[in-house]
């Protein structure tokens, strides 16, 4: 779930990468992480077996320094893939504003796939999500390889949605970009048109300051609080996120 800071005009939210094992969700992160410039980001945090397959998940925290009057931060986390992790899964989905479902393009792993977002969708009903108005989006991992599914047989397997769909491949970071930043953008305008949770008082002055505290790097938050930087979000959503 959103959460915004009124004062410090932040909104914090939170995307995570779904899909069935192997299909290159840590990978993504790694080639995210690689590709942002280190400024924008934090640290990648990995919990993994000897296999190097993740066993809880990863995380990767990004830093939108300023769109309009806001500041963003995203949280990227990963779920492990294997079926039985399933409640690590429902646990790092928990308060998700988006997904990017990582596939596997390859035609042995089409049974995984759709029994992966068959899991996906159920857990999101779990928690009274309809995928069909979640932000969601779709990667097609591993078109470096030969042999793949076409983007039309991948999309008809799983892209009832009419999500945005990219073909990728993580290892060499081709579409792994494309697909996050089309990802924050329909994460931000969602939240948007939503009343993101509070992480500050909700008592605001009822006028800013005439001045502000040197160095914060913050703007004085308006007499309404976080209600009213909805609509600067809502602008902010139609901005592309550059994190170069």
């Amino acid at each position: 779930m959103s959460r915004i800071n009124p004062l410090a005009r932040e909104l914090s939210l939170k995307l995570v990468y779904y899909g069935p094992g192997l299909s290159g969700k840590t990978t993504s992160l790694r080639s995210i992480h690689k590709q942002v410039n280190p400024t924008r980001r934090g640290n990648l945090l990995t919990i993994q077996t000897d296999e190097d397959r993740t066993i809880l998940f990863d995380f990767l925290p990004l830093h939108v320094e300023r769109i309009r009057e806001m500041s963003l931060r995203f949280a990227l986390y990963t779920v492990p893939g294997q079926v039985f992790y399933t409640a690590t899964r429902k646990l790092v989905l928990n308060g998700a504003d988006g997904v990017v479902f990582a596939a596997d393009r390859q035609l042995a792993c089409r049974d995984a796939n759709i029994q992966s977002l068959a899991d996906l969708e159920s857990n999101l009903q779990e928690l009274g999500i309809d995928l069909h108005t979640f932000p969601l989006v779709f990667q097609y991992n591993k078109s470096d390889l030969a042999n793949t599914m076409s983007q039309e047989q991948m999309g008809q397997d799983l892209n009832r949605f009419g999500a945005p769909e990219f073909c990728t491949d993580a290892r060499g970071g081709q579409g792994v970009m494309a697909a996050l930043k089309i990802s924050t953008k329909r994460i931000v305008k969602a939240a948007s048109k939503t009343r993101p949770r509070r992480t500050a008082p909700l008592s605001v002055p009822s006028s800013p300051p005439k001045s502000s505290r040197p160095g914060n790097g913050h703007a004085a938050a308006p007499a309404s609080g976080g209600d009213n930087l909805l609509t600067s979000l809502y602008n902010a959503s139609q901005e592309s996120q550059d994190w170069a």
